[in-house]
């Protein structure tokens, strides 16, 4: 088993380990266990001080890359590798009052092969004031990619929604270890021994617009992020869990889409905080 093989299964070890506890007490989505009503602007501190400040403070890299694999789950049982991806930095320009980053982007569906390729240039735009905004330059792009930090932020700011009521808010901090092969100075000074903070965060969702099964939809989220990681690997997990109709009876089954960071780079001129 080469190096990198290693480093892989060893960061998603991590992974696993970090979640391992909230799996073990998944809801089934259906309980009324839904007392502990979550403020939003709790919520979107408790985010904020996960990710090191703004949710919206892009500090993108040229050469920084980033690769998640998403896997679904059906009823805690049969998980489904559902995708790969590949972002790398390539380059950047100034347009106006924005720049444009533009990602090389490779990607492999497991599920529809006509949604694989690879090397595909995806234009991500910062507009001025630091707001980040994924970019529909390329309207014609077979497929978007994932991006975790702006999921993240979207999440944050879900709650003050009046269409939606947040629940049961947990967040918990803790220090990982990197494998050597992502270790780097400019995040930690002993590269052999790379001990990164990080922060889970989770909490309940509930839809009171989008009904599913009679009641409305709810879903679980949770997270986990690291100040000290570049831009595109800043979150480092990310798991979003809800109630799913299939069938001609339209039986209503949980379903869990996960994503997970599986290696990255930092890219040039990375500044550490």
């Amino acid at each position: 088993m080469n190096l990198m093989n290693k480093a892989l299964i060893y960061i998603l070890l991590i992974l696993s380990l970090f979640f391992q506890i909230s799996c073990l007490k998944k809801q089934n989505l259906e309980d009324g266990d839904l007392v502990a009503k979550a403020d939003p602007s709790t919520i979107q501190e408790k985010m904020e001080e996960g990710a090191g400040g703004s949710l919206y403070s892009v500090d993108i890299r040229i050469n920084e890359s980033s690769s998640l694999s998403s896997t679904v789950t059906f009823a805690d049982s049969q998980n489904i590798p559902y995708f790969d991806q590949v972002l790398t930095v390539d380059s950047a320009s100034v347009s106006g009052t924005s720049i444009i980053f533009n990602l090389i982007y490779s990607k492999t569906n497991y599920s529809d092969a006509s949604d694989s390729f690879t090397s595909k240039i995806y234009p991500f735009v910062l507009q001025s004031g630091n707001q980040s905004v994924i970019s529909a330059l390329n309207s014609k792009a077979a497929s978007r990619p994932v991006f975790l930090m702006q999921y993240y932020a979207d999440f944050s700011e879900m709650c003050k929604d009046t269409d939606y009521t947040c629940y049961n808010l947990s967040y918990s901090d803790s220090m990982i270890k990197l494998p050597t092969k992502l270790a780097d100075k400019r995040i930690c000074e002993d590269i052999n021994n790379c001990i990164i903070p990080v922060r889970k965060v989770e909490f309940d969702i509930v839809n009171n617009k989008q009904i599913v099964a009679g009641k409305p939809e709810r879903a679980h989220v949770k997270f986990l992020v690291s100040h000290k990681l570049p831009y595109l690997s800043k979150v480092l997990n990310m798991c979003y869990r809800t109630l799913a109709l299939y069938g001609n009876e339209l039986k209503p089954i949980v379903r869990e889409d996960c994503f997970g960071v599986t290696d990255f780079t930092i890219g040039d001129d990375y500044i550490k905080n």
